[in-house]
This record gives structure tokens, C-alpha cells and sequence, in this order.
């Protein structure tokens, strides 16, 4: 009756190492689908923020030096006159 119940608890044994590999399994491959809907959504970010912060600083930029350029003409013309 011994050896029996021997073998039986090996048999557990052995249907809980399947599940324990079939759980761990799964869990890398949703790690996996997860870690790549992470890495789509950052480079989705970061193309929308760039093209936007890129609109933004070129009409500062265009806007600044003409009025550099306005001033400079103005002390031109002082001078001159």
C-alpha cells in the first residue's frame, strides 16, 4: 500500500511541473505582447509630439528674426539721416 501511494504522489508531481511550464508559458508570452504594445505606443508618441513641438519652434524662430532684422535697419537709417 505504500509503494502505491508513492507512485501516486509522483504522478502529481509531475502534472504540477506541466502546469507550472505551461503557466510560465503563458505569462512570457503575454510579457512578450505586452512589452511590444508598450514599444508601438511610445514610438506613436513620439512622432506625434515631435511633429508637433517642430511646427511650434519654426514660426518662433521666423518671427524673431525679423524682428532683429527691423531693428537693425532702423538704427541704419539714423545713422544716415
Amino acid at each position: 500500500m505504500y509503494g502505491k501511494l508513492g507512485l501516486e504522489n509522483l504522478a502529481k508531481i509531475e502534472i504540477s511541473t506541466d502546469a507550472a511550464a505551461a503557466a510560465a508559458a503563458v505569462v512570457s508570452a503575454a510579457a512578450t505582447v505586452s512589452a511590444a504594445a508598450a514599444a508601438a505606443t511610445t514610438t506613436n508618441t513620439i512622432i506625434i509630439n515631435y511633429e508637433s513641438d517642430d511646427d511650434d519652434d519654426d514660426d518662433d524662430d521666423d518671427d524673431d528674426d525679423d524682428d532683429d532684422d527691423d531693428d537693425d535697419d532702423d538704427d541704419d537709417d539714423d545713422d544716415n539721416g
